[in-house]
């Protein structure tokens, strides 16, 4: 199959090439995982952005609060949460609390947006 007289020199001594490509083979796999896994939940900030008009970033602090905050592991929740974006439904407690986030990210964003009283700026 591979030639076992390929090494690579590294940290740990010689490894021989098909060595080498099945650990490639397992990072490979671990990656593609990861990847499959991280889909839920970049797909559910997507839904969030859509819905509250906000930032990524303010998105996904909303999702990780909401798991915080019920108790639902975080996949779990994004899995919800692309659900309640393509039908509608969504569970009471999920449902409160996403209301709950959405409301404190809107008055958030709205003592943001008030100009400052006072003597303005020259």
């Amino acid at each position: 199959m591979f030639d076992t007289h390929l090494t690579e020199r590294g940290g740990d001594g010689c490894r021989t090439g098909e060595a080498l490509v099945r650990e490639l083979e397992e990072e490979v796999k671990k990656l593609r995982s990861a990847l499959t896994a991280n889909a839920p939940v970049d797909q559910a900030i997507g839904v969030i952005l859509a819905v509250a008009q906000t930032t990524a970033a303010d998105a996904w602090d909303d999702l990780r609060e909401m798991s915080m905050r019920t108790g639902v592991r975080l996949g779990a929740l994004a899995e919800q949460v692309v659900e309640w974006g393509r039908t509608g439904l969504l569970s009471d407690d999920i449902r409160a609390e996403l209301e709950r986030r959405l409301t404190v990210r809107s008055a958030e964003h709205r003592a943001r947006r008030q100009p400052t009283r006072g003597i303005p700026p020259r």
